[in-house]
């Protein structure tokens, strides 16, 4: 465990900390009666340093630690000596940085692919694919299905192999759980309708039901229904669900690219967004 502990002497002293939690050949971190956890010290990474909120310290690939300090918002990597690197002060007065993130030249050379958790339940689920992916076999997608109970809906159930975005699956588990999906997000994805009830999927990122594209008014409000043991009315798509939605005619609607923009950006400052001087 990789720590930045702000008062690690006295206020005006912080440092960098690691930890190496014992374990046992079991791979268990034990303890024992009466006793705290261990161990019974720490391996310094650096403490010539000081901020009075959120420094920030990750371990990198090449085995440097990054550290940050907010209050002069000075980014800076030090090797296991704790010696310097290379360092960076962002310019300008009453700035912070909360926490910093190291990433590789090569980061954006993987063709935009990013990776969605989805959680399932024992026995039936109405699930989506999230993502565009090169091997869409629900089997594959979703190792604990029971086979052959992959099901769309177009006025009546349809037995399928693969998912396609979009579209929603009614699907038996084994077992609660969750998976991993590796692909391309689905901006712009425009869905079908039919007249009446409809099994739809939404895009790769959270979006509310009142910012799906409905150039026709298709949608009936109040008429999107997930299920949990049993249907429950939403306002919000989550990535890697299916949803019951009603009709009033045929046509399309589409998680269009500013509406799902909007969504990465919610999505994004929710969960990773470095906040100048406040809290994550």
């Amino acid at each position: 465990m990789i720590l930045f502990n702000n008062h690690h002497n006295s206020n005006n002293s912080g440092a960098v900390i690691e930890i190496e939690t014992p374990i046992d050949e079991n791979g268990n971190y034990p303890i024992e009666d009466g006793e705290p956890w261990g161990p019974e010290s720490f391996i310094m990474i650096y403490n010539n340093i000081h901020t009075q909120m959120q420094g920030g310290a990750f371990r990198q690939p090449n085995g440097n630690t990054l550290i940050t300090d907010c209050d002069d918002a000075y980014i800076f990597e030090v090797n296991s000596s704790g010696s310097v690197q290379w360092s960076y002060t962002y310019p300008g007065n009453d700035v912070m940085i909360a926490r910093a993130q190291k990433y590789g030249l090569d980061y954006f050379d993987h063709n935009n692919e990013m990776t969605v958790i989805i959680e399932y339940a024992a026995d039936w689920n109405i699930i989506g694919l999230p993502l565009f992916v090169d091997n869409s076999n629900y089997m594959i997608l979703f190792p604990e299905s029971v086979e052959g109970t992959l099901y769309s809906f177009s006025g009546g159930y349809v037995q399928e192999s693969e998912l396609i975005a979009g579209t929603g699956y009614w699907l038996r588990l084994l077992q609660s759980g969750t998976t991993l999906i590796t692909g391309e997000p689905t901006y712009g994805l425009t869905v079908f309708l039919n007249t009446n009830w409809n099994l739809i999927s939404g895009p790769s990122f959270p979006i509310s039901a009142a910012d799906i594209y409905d150039p026709q008014n298709l949608i009936i409000p109040g008429t999107i229904y997930e299920f949990e043991g049993g249907y429950v009315n939403v306002d919000e798509l989550i990535p890697g669900n299916g949803y019951w939605l009603r009709s009033s005619g045929e046509g399309e609607i589409s998680f269009d690219n500013f509406s799902v923009f909007l969504s990465f950006l919610l999505y994004f400052f929710k969960y990773f967004c470095l906040c100048k001087g406040g809290s994550k």
